[in-house]
């Protein structure tokens, strides 16, 4: 497997995962289970690691859903 299809598969596990666990999970069990927010933050940053690490110079069929820029959604994370 190429380099880039392994941070992709990496990134769709991770997701998967942040999936798994917040399914059916209310706000307020969110807010006390301080173990599962830093659980998912960590995979969140896996997520953003490989997200930066994948080749840039996209193929044509992945480029139409690119940000105009590498960069163009950091920042977009909410604040508590």
């Amino acid at each position: 497997m190429r380099r880039d299809e392994l941070y992709v598969l990496d990134i769709i596990e991770s997701a998967d995962v942040i999936i798994n666990w917040l399914a059916g999970m209310s706000v307020d069990a969110w807010d006390a289970d301080e173990k599962t927010r830093r659980a998912v933050l960590q995979l969140l940053t896996t997520i953003g690691e490989g997200a930066r690490a994948i080749d840039v110079s996209m193929t044509p069929a992945t480029a139409s859903v690119a940000p105009a820029h590498p960069r163009a959604a950091r920042g977009c994370r909410g604040r508590r």
